[in-house]
């Protein structure tokens, strides 16, 4: 058979090699006929699926920063049809899932807790209130950020000492006759 390389005739080829080989006139017998004819790669030669990934990008989820940077590589993959750019967003998306999962927060919620409802000399619950948003808005779209800042701002609550009017029990078993 000789090679052809215009692809009307490599399409009438295909119609004709379909009917000679009696293959039904299927959308994957003819994409992998007409391939085999040309000499190219039904693999890199895949169609992508503007349609579906297009519903796919409108229905995710775009308030959250770490939410619009996802969009954006997605809406930059599909625009130019790379599978590549894909791949590389849907990776960061699980490695993102992936280390959310790993925090110890209810550790971290507990302490925090407990620091929140104890005394401290020169920290008040106005005071406690105003380092709390600042962590807060400092964190807000990073989970990794927030569970970090929390993290310090309890370990700091913790090194201040118990206030006046709070004695450790240890000292209080020892004041008594």
């Amino acid at each position: 058979m000789p090679t052809l390389s215009n692809p009307s005739e490599i399409a009438r080829e295909t119609l004709r090699q379909l009917a000679t080989r009696r293959m039904s006139p299927s959308p994957e017998n003819y994409r992998a006929l007409y391939h085999e004819i040309a000499g190219t790669s039904a693999d890199s030669a895949a169609p992508f699926p503007q349609r579906e990934l297009k519903a796919l990008l409108t229905s995710l989820p775009n308030e959250q920063p770490a939410q619009q940077r996802l969009f954006k590589r997605f809406a930059q993959a599909f625009k130019g049809e790379s599978w590549e750019e894909l791949k590389r967003g849907l990776g960061e998306l699980f490695a993102q899932l992936g280390k959310e999962q790993d925090l110890p927060w209810s550790e971290l919620f507990a302490d925090f807790l407990r620091q929140w409802e104890s005394k401290q000399t020169g920290l008040t619950v106005a005071r406690k209130r105003e380092a709390l948003e600042r962590v807060l808005s400092g964190g807000a779209g990073n989970s990794e950020l927030l569970f970090a800042r929390l993290q310090g701002l309890v370990r700091s609550w913790s090194r201040n000492e118990p206030g006046a009017d709070e004695m450790p029990l240890v000292e209080a078993a020892k004041a008594a006759p």
